[in-house]
């Protein structure tokens, strides 16, 4: 399998239409996964994942998760809202298979979408924001290096209450 992006443990590819999708569309569908997030509030279907896969755009890079070893599709990530004039990126992403979460394949991927966007996009800042519970994104944040910018009040309505979005972000010399 040719990836875009790799390191050792992890590769990195976009998803194709010809692709078993099936998966892709379970996690956008899955409560578990999208507890934490704004994924899951309305069913998506494949039609849509599929809508939303083919839009080729320079302002938005969506790319798969495998494990290299198995060949296994785990989750997608994203550099999107990629704005070439203030020179930033916001990452997103989403493991939705529940047996790699906390085993450190999130911040390998995360790492080199982030060193893509510094060395090759040109870009000088990544951010994210997550849900104050949102505890593993938050430590993803910090292990890439992010700092804390800021708190956004009740801005996600999440299991019945509203919560804060913590906003991080890294610069290229950071």
């Amino acid at each position: 399998m040719k990836y875009f992006l790799e390191d050792e443990i992890v590769g990195l590819r976009k998803i194709e239409l010809t692709d078993d999708l099936t998966r892709y569309h379970q996690w956008f569908n899955s409560q578990e996964a999208n507890k934490l997030n704004t994924h899951g509030i309305f069913p998506m279907t494949l039609k849509e994942i599929q809508d939303y896969i083919s839009v080729n755009s320079r302002t938005n890079l969506h790319l798969s998760i495998f494990i290299k070893e198995t060949k296994e599709h785990i989750g997608n990530l994203s550099l999107q809202s990629i704005d070439y004039i203030n020179r930033s990126g916001e990452l997103a992403i989403l493991v939705g298979e529940s047996s790699c979460w906390g085993k450190g394949y999130s911040y390998k991927a995360c790492k080199l979408l982030v060193d893509h966007a510094f060395n090759r996009l040109n870009l000088v800042r990544v951010y994210c924001g997550t849900s104050e519970h949102n505890f593993g994104m938050q430590k993803l944040a910090f292990k890439l290096g992010m700092l804390e910018e800021g708190r956004r009040k009740g801005a996600i309505f999440s299991q019945g209450e509203y919560l804060d979005i913590l906003e991080y972000g890294i610069f290229r010399n950071q």
